[in-house]
């Protein structure tokens, strides 16, 4: 960066223009990044269209955003003055300059460099993000700030998903493969009895019905619902996500009315044996299963919410392991096995293990409720509210348990 910043005039900024080869050298550099963030992300995303663009492309506009970034940060930081930083430049020269490095049509250019600017109508719509996913911050009509420290904190997992639902893209394929890659891992747990058809009628109440996944585990029926969600980075994306928990969990309760109502339309469908009689209620285990962590252990109305991780460890590999670093050396502590006397997966333990998955129970153990009063004036009632508060390192309180000194 420090070598081709010697090419750039602080002072006439956009009279700088990448040499294409150096500019190939420069994008190099964050290429383990990018590759790592692709890694991370579900491979769904890299294969959306979104009229002319894909993923990759906005990853390309970010690799470009980042390089010029870091060139101009080099050669202002030979300046004494402060405001040299952070210069304010035409979009023009930001759309011209990245049409000529990516090889594309000016009017697309245009469009990816705009999901990155932070201008009046981001700002009264959470959906598009904030100067984290648009660190382009809009200055007067036409310019914006180019801050080097903005774009370098861009968190891209959480761009990509800002990205995809600024553009509403249609999450059902990724559900469908969550679906069957459950279904795929479970039915080879020997005491669970999965169903493999398409299970898809008109129910009771006239309306079409669809399982996504229908098990049984001793004496119980198992009932999932499956979501695949983006991940929430914030309060605003967590209420949103919500929205599709609840839609899961009234999806779940209608299930199990079916179950009661049309058990033989169920019976004929299904690819596994199922007794004569629908189940009770009380014996059937209400799930929505997400690809995310945020809702795992809640549940709601009696619909207990998990991960994919979560149930899958259950019933593949019920040892539970810690993991302590004890002066530079690593040592496995085996807490527990999942299963119970039986020695196999049963519906009891289960049950038990979705309000407390491994993943979760030592934090639980550290968690305390704790009280907090809010200052008012003496006209006022006291108020307070009760948060949950960390009381100790889980770590260290798992090597406690176990007599790790």
């Amino acid at each position: 960066y420090l070598a081709v910043s010697n090419n750039l005039n602080i002072k006439n900024l956009e009279a700088f223009h990448f040499e294409k080869k150096d500019y190939k050298v420069l994008a190099s550099l964050i290429k383990p990044m990018i590759a790592s963030t692709k890694k991370r992300n579900k491979p769904y995303y890299f294969t959306i269209r979104i009229n002319d663009m894909y993923v990759d492309d906005y990853l390309d506009t970010y690799v470009f955003l980042y390089t010029l970034s870091k060139v101009y940060f080099c050669a202002a930081v030979k300046s004494e003055k402060q405001e040299d930083l952070v210069p304010q430049i035409n979009l023009d020269y930001l759309y011209d300059e990245y049409a000529n490095v990516a090889g594309v049509g000016k009017e697309k250019a245009r469009k990816l460099i705009d999901y990155y600017v932070f201008d009046k109508t981001v700002a009264r719509n959470k959906r598009l993000g904030d100067v984290f996913t648009n660190p382009l911050i809009s200055a007067v009509a036409g310019k914006i700030l180019l801050s080097e420290g903005l774009i370098n904190q861009v968190n891209l997992d959480r761009n990509i998903e800002v990205f995809l639902e600024r553009n509403n893209i249609d999450l059902a394929p990724m559900g469908r493969e969550l679906e069957n890659r459950l279904v795929e891992v479970l039915k080879k747990a020997r005491v669970l009895s999965v169903n493999t058809k398409k299970i898809e009628f008109i129910a009771y109440d006239g309306r079409n019905v669809e399982f996504d996944f229908l098990a049984t585990l001793d004496n119980f029926l198992v009932i999932i619902e499956i979501k695949s969600l983006l991940q929430p980075y914030d309060d605003d994306e967590l209420y949103r996500r919500r929205k599709h928990i609840d839609e899961g969990i009234e999806q779940v309760i209608r299930r199990v009315k079916i179950v009661q109502r049309d058990w033989e339309k169920i019976k004929e469908l299904a690819s596994i044996e199922l007794p004569e009689e629908p189940y009770d209620e009380e014996h059937i285990i209400k799930i929505v299963c997400t690809d995310i962590y945020d809702f795992t252990g809640l549940e709601f109305d009696g619909v207990v919410v998990t991960d994919d991780a979560t149930i899958i460890k259950y019933f593949s590999n019920p040892y539970v392991q810690g993991i302590l670093d004890k002066q530079e050396k690593v040592t496995f502590v085996k807490k527990r096995v999942l299963w119970g006397e039986k020695g196999s997966p049963s519906a009891e333990d289960l049950i038990t293990y979705l309000h407390n998955p491994d993943t979760m129970d030592y934090y639980l153990e550290c968690i305390e409720p704790e009280w907090k009063g809010i200052p008012t004036f003496e006209e006022y009632k006291p108020m307070a509210f009760q948060d949950m508060v960390l009381r100790k390192d889980p770590l260290k309180h798992l090597a406690e348990k176990h007599n790790i000194r």
